[in-house]
C-alpha cells in the first residue's frame, strides 16, 4: 500500500510541479450490499488519506490508473481525516460491529 502511494504522489507531484506529502492514511474494505441472486455482496476499499497540502483530486487519481491500473473514486463528504476513518472502523445505524473490516491497515508516513 506504502508503495503504491508514494508512487502515485511522486508521479502526480511531477506532473503538476507540486509537493504533496502523506502524512497518515488508513485502508479498509467494505462489504457492498448483495446484487440479484448473491447472498452477500462484493468488497470495495476506502482509503482515508491525509496529506501535508490541499491537492486536486482529479490528477492523483489519474496518477493512480496511469501507474497502477487502479479505477478509483474520491469523495470530499467528511469533515477531516478522522471522519473518514471513523467511517471505516465505528458501527453505527446500518452498518453493525460484524460488518466492519477487522483488519484495518494504518499507514502513518511521518
Amino acid at each position: 500500500m506504502k508503495q503504491w502511494l508514494a508512487s502515485s504522489l511522486t508521479a502526480f507531484n511531477a506532473a503538476w510541479g507540486t509537493a504533496v506529502q502523506p502524512v497518515a492514511f488508513v485502508n479498509f474494505r467494505e462489504r457492498q450490499s448483495p446484487r440479484d441472486g448473491q447472498d452477500v455482496g462484493p468488497f470495495h476499499w476506502h482509503i482515508a488519506l491525509e496529506a501535508d497540502l490541499n491537492f486536486r483530486l482529479a490528477a492523483f487519481k489519474r496518477a493512480l490508473f496511469v501507474n497502477h491500473r487502479v479505477a478509483s473514486h474520491w469523495s470530499c463528504s467528511h469533515t477531516g481525516y478522522l471522519s473518514a476513518v471513523r467511517y471505516g472502523c465505528m458501527p453505527m445505524p446500518g452498518k453493525p460491529q460484524d460488518d466492519l473490516d477487522p483488519s484495518l491497515l494504518p499507514g502513518h508516513v511521518k
